[in-house]
């Protein structure tokens, strides 16, 4: 074979394999785009959909129609940096979460807009109009949500740990497993007799984890005592010391069901409260991330999330953008687990003693 039509058939081998990663720039020779449809038996629209990139085509399809451009001279350059949009509030939570996330983003290699839609609605809707995705880190009522739709119809929305709803894709902590989780702590450490729940009403999430958790330990322990504590007012303090006043018998043990009051709880409730009190167990759900003081998370037992399992699914997703075949949402729950700093004493020896005590007196 001369050497010239070898190096020839090299040359377009790998020019052929670049070109599949890059994005339509410009027409080197005139090519009719009906006809070209024709020949490879697909719908016009779907041609358009692989020279504007667009993540839904079969991979099959592009394959076919990137090969059959190049071998009628029309060339490449390279992909444009995809861009992701990703919506703050104020809620402190959410900025942590979302601080890392845009982080990773950055390493990735995408154009990241962050945006605040409640201070900027402008600037917000100016991002959005041609980004790829969006990501709120924010709590957006549905009215934005739909706005952001109707300015780009075909952006692909994420919402974190469901703030938002009618996004494509919400995700949330795993809830019937992290209940489940603490419910089997606390009963396998002896608490089995009374116990108490708070709920602030702030969580949007808060009657969902009380129901899976109250359901978990009625069926471990049918006869257990669960008090539900719904505080309506900021003043923790107040509403803990008006509750104990008021119980002639105390929960062994208290789950908070938002990760903030519990580290509160730990540091402005438990220190005032009569000594024989100050062994009541404490649990949290969720970390409480960089709340001050620092490392005080650290020492309350929790169920929480791994972070890297959020960012995995964070970076697949945006990859690897699914195929929907409706814009119905689609939730994914985030695996938990249970991490123990022993803040929820060991009562077991103490049940066992007053069984005890119960068959002596029979």
């Amino acid at each position: 074979m001369p050497i010239d039509i070898f190096a020839e058939m090299w040359y377009n081998f790998f020019r052929e394999r670049r070109n599949m990663t890059m994005e339509p720039k410009k027409f080197i020779t005139k090519i009719n785009m009906r006809q070209l449809a024709r020949d490879l038996e697909i719908s016009v629209m779907t041609l358009y959909r692989v020279l504007n990139n667009e993540p839904t085509v079969r991979p099959a399809t592009r394959k076919r129609v990137i090969d059959a451009l190049n071998k009628r001279g029309y060339y490449a350059n390279q992909e444009a940096a995809r861009k992701i949009v990703v919506d703050f509030s104020n809620n402190r939570y959410l900025l942590f979460f979302g601080t890392i996330l845009l982080q990773q983003l950055s390493n990735d290699g995408f154009t990241i807009v962050a945006t605040n839609h409640r201070e900027k609605r402008i600037a917000f809707l100016d991002a959005i109009t041609d980004a790829e995705t969006v990501v709120y880190c924010s709590e957006p009522d549905e009215s934005v949500v739909a706005e952001v739709k109707k300015v780009n119809p075909n952006i692909f929305s994420i919402s974190m740990f469901g703030t938002a709803l009618n996004t494509d894709i919400i995700l949330r902590c795993n809830d019937m497993l992290g209940c489940s989780l603490a419910a089997q702590h606390l009963y396998r450490l002896g608490h089995r007799r009374h116990i108490a729940v708070h709920k602030d009403f702030r969580h949007k999430d808060a009657d969902r984890r009380i129901f899976l958790f109250c359901a978990e330990m009625k069926r471990l322990a049918p006869e257990c005592r669960i008090d539900i504590l719904e505080q309506r007012s900021s003043d923790l303090s107040g509403f803990f010391r008006n509750y104990f006043f008021e119980q002639n018998k105390h929960p062994t043990a208290i789950l908070f069901v938002m990760c903030y009051s519990a580290s509160i709880f730990r540091l402005a409730v438990l220190p005032n409260l009569p000594d024989e009190m100050k062994n009541i167990g404490i649990m949290s759900y969720d970390s409480i991330v960089d709340m001050n003081p620092a490392g005080e998370t650290d020492k309350l037992d929790r169920v929480d999330f791994s972070m890297e399992e959020l960012l995995r699914w964070m970076e697949y997703l945006l990859n690897n953008r699914p195929m929907l075949g409706c814009r119905n949402s689609v939730e994914i729950s985030i695996n938990m687990g249970l991490f123990v700093e022993n803040s929820v004493p060991d009562i077991t020896g103490e049940i066992n003693n007053h069984k005890i005590k119960e068959g002596q007196t029979k």
